[in-house]
């Protein structure tokens, strides 16, 4: 006897192309510090470096490339609005993930169509749960 399964297919539609909106900048907060690291007598006089923290998330970038502060504030709010995107598409992807599940089926053998048992002269059809016997005459 053998069973068959139909094949799975799954056509989903594309994802728009995503622009990353800038964040609110009251959910951002902003530390000056002095940079540490090579740059001479620069480092000790000036509060170049930045720490950006997106305070619903928590996620923080802590910069001081530049000696402009800036500078690095901009690189920072950039960094920190990489991260929460980041955050949030993994999200949707997870969630995507599961109502997936939920709408397809697997594909494996529970999926079964029809079963074919020659030893019984039998084939079943699991859809509409009809059996059909005399199989070997009208083969």
């Amino acid at each position: 006897s053998f069973s068959t399964a139909p094949p799975s297919l799954m056509s989903l539609p594309s994802p728009p192309p995503r622009s990353l909106s800038p964040l609110d900048p009251s959910t951002l907060k902003f530390e000056t510090y002095r940079a540490s690291g090579a740059g001479g007598q620069h480092v000790n006089t000036t509060d170049s470096a930045i720490r950006c923290t997106h305070i619903p998330s928590g996620i923080k970038a802590e910069i001081q490339d530049e000696r402009s502060q800036h500078k690095n504030k901009a690189k920072a709010i950039k960094l920190v609005t990489l991260r929460v995107h980041e955050v949030e598409r993994l999200k949707e992807e997870e969630r995507d993930q599961r109502q997936r599940g939920k709408v397809v089926s697997t594909g494996e053998r529970g999926d079964r169509v029809r079963t074919y048992n020659f030893k019984e002269d039998r084939i079943t059809d699991h859809r509409s749960g009809e059996s059909v016997y005399g199989i070997q005459g009208g083969m």
